[in-house]
Order: C-alpha cells, then structure tokens, then sequence
C-alpha cells in the first residue's frame, strides 16, 4: 500500500499493514484549555525528518474536513492545529 504526503486517510482494520499503525507524538505535546493535544505519525513512513502525520485538511467539503497524510510541520517550533488531536471521552453517537 503506498503512502505519500497528500494521501487520505482512510479507515482499516488495524495492524494489516505498517499503514494502520499510528503513534501519539508526545514529544510535541501541547496544553490548551486543559487538554493535551499532540501529533499522530503514521507507522508506515521510515523518514525520521519528515514524519507522515495525521492532517485536517479544512478545505474539502466531501467529505468535509478530510484526513491526510502531511509532514509533520514544525513552524517556528510549534505544530499548526490541523496536527494536533486529543481523547475525549465518552459515549460513542
């Protein structure tokens, strides 16, 4: 399966290729309102510089809000919110 900067994400079983796995970066975690906010990196990239990271892309509308695949984009020593995600708990809808 390839797996390149721009690609959506889609959702797969997990552990049936290197693709599904992902892990919480939380070397760049971030508090904000009392919620921690940190990276997810796909286990499928081998490049350690340019990590595949889970990305909003607010401009698609269909679906709206389509999840990507970008390098992990450190502006300035931060990491733009459309590569921050959190838990939050509760009841599934």
């Amino acid at each position: 399966m390839p797996v390149f900067s721009g690609e959506n994400v889609t959702l797969q079983n997990c552990g049936l290729t290197p693709s599904t796995i992902w892990v919480g970066d939380i070397a760049n975690t971030v508090v904000r309102n009392g919620r921690i906010y940190f990276p997810w990196v796909n286990g499928a990239s081998t490049s350690f510089s340019h990590q595949l990271t889970l990305t909003v892309d607010p401009g698609t509308s269909k679906p709206i809000n389509q999840l990507k695949l970008k390098s992990l984009n450190k502006i300035n020593g931060s990491i733009p919110d459309t590569q921050q995600f959190t838990f939050t708990f509760g009841p599934v809808a």
